[in-house]
């Protein structure tokens, strides 16, 4: 299972964009958002006698040239999409031409190649190598190869409809009705997503990242976990993996409200407290006090507006 905080790959992949400024009517609009409709499946996971059932979000993946159905995360928390090194060469035995496609940088290489997310063409031609990682399995029985990145949705909008399992991928913004959604801003930079959420007047930064699926939040700071958390249960102790060794977090379930630009959210979800050093000096690098995970949402749909620099949640 990957952990759920990850070092950043700063890595500068060539886009192709498929902007279109042609005006749709309503009907070609829904059409087009059922068209790029892509079904997910969730991995669960077990850890310390606990069941995860929202642990990974895997996508249905087909390389171009390849007649058959690979699986790869949607994992936000990086910036760049990426192929694991031990599934790509069982890949490469099967299908050996893909190997003129593997071009070396100065410390990584990459692999040059077309891929489809469901129906949808993805824009992305490369996928960075994720050496030393990924299942040795045989041709026949592998499935997943890799992790779908926050470049796949740079300067798009996605929408994640929870409830439904189910992600849309759009070019812009004309393409589903914002009057649906509550919005804030975020901020896109690093190829992370950075949204601020606030308790008590008092604004705090985070990151949403789809890979964290341990609990709701992760934060590092003790104001915010103290505002938040339950005052009516007690708070438990528990050690996680992390970067191959374990840390202590302080878990509770989140009991006051959060607020997300206007909008007030009540997850009753856990929440995780940390002041291991290498975590909190990895998430001090980048400004931030914290993740945002999948569960938060769970129950909702939401919009990542890369368009617009908004992230929102659907009216109910």
């Amino acid at each position: 299972m990957n952990s759920f905080l990850k070092i950043c790959i700063i890595l500068t992949l060539a886009l192709s964009s498929c902007n279109s400024g042609d005006q749709k009517t309503e009907r070609s609009n829904t059409d087009e958002l059922l068209q790029n409709e892509i079904k997910f499946e969730w991995q669960g996971f077990e850890l310390d006698g606990i069941k995860y059932e929202h642990g990974a979000m895997f996508l249905p993946v087909y390389i171009d040239s390849i007649d058959r159905e690979f699986k790869m995360q949607l994992d936000l928390g990086l910036n760049v999409s990426a192929i694991y090194e031990n599934p790509l060469q069982t890949i490469l035995s099967a299908h050996p031409h893909l190997k003129r496609k593997i071009v070396a940088r100065s410390d990584y290489e990459i692999l040059r190649v077309n891929t489809s997310i469901g129906n949808y063409s993805s824009s992305v031609d490369t996928l960075f190598i994720y050496k030393d990682y990924g299942d040795q399995k045989s041709y026949d029985s592998l499935s997943v190869i890799g992790s779908i990145g926050a470049n796949e949705v740079e300067n798009k909008i996605l929408l994640i409809d929870f409830p439904n399992t189910t992600i849309t991928i759009l070019n812009d913004e004309s393409k589903f009705d914002k009057s649906d959604y509550r919005l804030a801003p975020l901020e896109y930079k690093y190829g992370k997503i950075f949204i601020s959420l606030a308790v008590d007047g008092q604004s705090y930064d985070f990151i949403y990242d789809t890979g964290a699926s341990i609990s709701a939040i992760t934060t590092i700071d003790k104001a915010f976990f103290d505002k938040v958390k339950s005052n009516s249960t007690p708070t438990d102790t528990v050690k996680l993996n992390s970067w191959g060794t374990l840390a202590t977090f302080e878990k509770s379930i989140i009991e006051s409200p959060i607020e997300l630009g206007e909008m007030k959210l009540s997850a009753n979800k856990n929440i995780l407290f940390t002041q291991e050093q290498k975590i909190v000096e990895t998430l001090n690098q980048v400004g931030i006090d914290g993740l945002v995970g999948n569960d938060f949402f769970i129950d909702n749909v939401i919009v990542i507006d890369l368009v617009n620099n908004k992230f929102g949640v659907k009216k109910q």
